[in-house]
């Protein structure tokens, strides 16, 4: 079984909703994988999600709500065969922790499953309005699709 790990900066945003988007397209494709998410700062550790997430996500039926904020940690090398990140800063603190060349392998951005070698961002929306949020999750939609069918 795949295990995915999505990763932003506060793990209140971009990696839960792109967690929950990914988890819900596995589910209606019968696939079986393990999809979390994790952050880098401990701002929020042991929150929910923002609510503006929460809104977005329930507004395309995916269930965050019970997501509980969490670091990233070296032990996630481990456990995820592939770690998404959202934008640049994630990939610079993803692979300063990587300990070798196998566990940068795992990293790329999200949205080289459809640009492939682009590394184009999810901008993050925290500091936007609930369009922001939107789009994020237009993005994340996208990308989590071409995952999905990875994945079969």
């Amino acid at each position: 079984m795949k295990k995915v790990l999505m990763v932003c900066l506060g793990n209140i945003c971009r990696s839960p909703l792109a967690a929950g988007v990914l988890r819900k397209k596995l589910k209606d494709k019968d696939i079986e994988a393990i999809v979390d998410s994790a952050g880098f700062e401990p701002y929020h550790i042991g929150e929910s999600p923002d609510d503006r997430t929460i809104e977005i996500a329930r507004k395309y039926e995916i269930e965050i709500e019970s997501h509980s904020m969490r670091l990233f940690r070296i032990e996630d090398f481990d456990i995820y065969d592939r770690i998404y990140v959202m934008d640049q800063r994630n990939l610079r603190d993803v692979i300063y922790l990587a300990r070798n060349d196998n566990d940068k392998k795992k990293v790329d951005y999200l949205m080289n499953a459809l640009d492939p070698g682009k590394n184009q961002i999810v901008p993050d929306p925290y500091y936007g309005d609930i369009t922001d949020f939107e789009h994020a999750y237009e993005l994340m939609n996208k990308a989590c699709e071409k995952i999905a069918e990875s994945l079969k």
